[in-house]
């Protein structure tokens, strides 16, 4: 009896394995690691090599997990708009000593203010390209399966994952707000005053669905007893591979060698 039941579980798991390539089958755990020590290197490596290096790292894994169109979207647009902008603007600073590295007609961009963007950008498009990959090749069921085994409790699971999930339905009933507005006449597209007067009510909106749909999950929580103080079960149940363990103890190792480099080097 107790074979057939794993043998139902093993079922259960293989069916709900992901599907695209390696990055999707690690655990978390090892893809928050990898952001994390992305993160400290754009701290001590921070310049314009370090964001070619990790905005073609984060392209070619996104292809590799087959998440490419809908990750670089996103990550074009944070580029544009906070690197390049960010970037810009700290050229137009000088220093003392600073020296002019080219000009846009007559606004001359300045070498410290170029590499001080630069720096600045790399933490920015590091974290925010990590975290993007990390949402899109990451399933909800496993992160809460990771969270949960590792000793959280249940509300602090789920405020994790429905922070996670209200960026993607909050993006969605906007796009549905702004398709009935449309259809009825109202005006969204055009310059930026008529841009704002559709945004104000739009947001109104908003928020009233939001709190709807809070209410009602609140009320599904208690139905399934949420707050109940009794083991739980679990149908997906997530464990560490030597995968995991190998490319966990690899990223720390990586990371703690370019940290030393960067010691002996500044000395």
């Amino acid at each position: 009896m107790t074979k057939v039941k794993n043998m139902d579980r093993q079922t259960i798991e293989d069916q709900l394995k992901r599907r695209g390539g390696l990055i999707k089958e690690l655990s978390p755990v090892t893809k928050f690691l990898f952001v994390v020590c992305t993160a400290v290197l754009s701290i001590l490596y921070g310049g314009p090599v370090f964001i070619a290096i990790i905005s073609a790292s984060y392209l070619i894994l996104s292809f590799s997990a087959h998440v490419f169109h809908t990750f670089s979207k996103a990550y074009v647009k944070i580029f544009v708009f906070f690197g390049l902008m960010l970037i810009l603007m700290s050229s137009l600073f000088q220093n003392s000593e600073s020296e002019v590295i080219f000009s846009i007609g007559k606004i001359p961009l300045y070498e410290a203010g170029f590499l001080r963007g630069c720096k600045m950008s790399s933490i920015i498009l590091s974290l925010a390209g990590g975290l993007l990959l990390f949402t899109a090749t990451t399933p909800i069921q496993d992160l809460m399966a990771v969270l949960g085994k590792m000793g959280l409790s249940s509300n602090v699971v789920y405020i994790v994952v429905a922070s996670f999930q209200s960026i993607n339905e909050l993006s969605g009933k906007m796009g549905q707000i702004l398709d009935a507005q449309s259809s009825r006449g109202i005006e969204t597209e055009g310059n930026l005053f008529i841009r704002i007067k559709a945004i104000l009510p739009m947001l109104i909106t908003l928020l009233l669905s939001s709190m709807v749909s809070a209410e009602e999950k609140a009320i599904a929580l208690e139905a399934r007893c949420f707050n109940c103080h009794c083991k739980r079960t679990s149908l997906r149940v997530y464990n560490t591979d030597k995968m995991d363990v190998v490319i966990m103890t690899a990223i720390v190792l990586i990371t703690v060698a370019f940290i030393v480099l960067k010691v002996m080097l500044s000395k």
